[in-house]
């Protein structure tokens, strides 16, 4: 079995100031030997240096990889979001409640 060692990267489109991260995403399916199958995406990391993109590239990468090996609990998630948070540099503060979300 021939494995794929694609990693996370970062790409800023001609006459963008954004930047994007490109990393794996499952689909959802397996092949015949039941290996996650995964395919390329791009999100907007917004404005902002190569460096912090690249480590929000990195960082959706391996929870995707989680998610595919059906590990990501919610320990996982709870520090996936730990991650984008001091990444971003968003504050605890500024993050809007579940509650107060949904009941919105």
């Amino acid at each position: 079995m021939v494995l794929s060692c694609r990693v996370a990267s970062v790409r800023l489109k001609p006459h963008s100031a954004h930047w994007f991260a490109c990393f794996r995403l499952a689909t959802g399916d397996h092949t015949p030997s039941g290996a996650p199958v995964f395919r390329r995406v791009q999100r907007t990391t917004g404005p902002g240096d190569k460096s912090r993109a690249l480590q929000l590239a990195l960082t959706y990468e391996r929870a995707a990889t989680l998610a595919a090996e059906r590990r990501f609990t919610e320990v996982a998630a709870r520090k996936f979001l730990a991650e984008i948070r001091a990444i971003s540099e968003i504050s605890s503060t500024d993050v809007e409640p579940a509650a107060a979300f949904l009941a919105r």
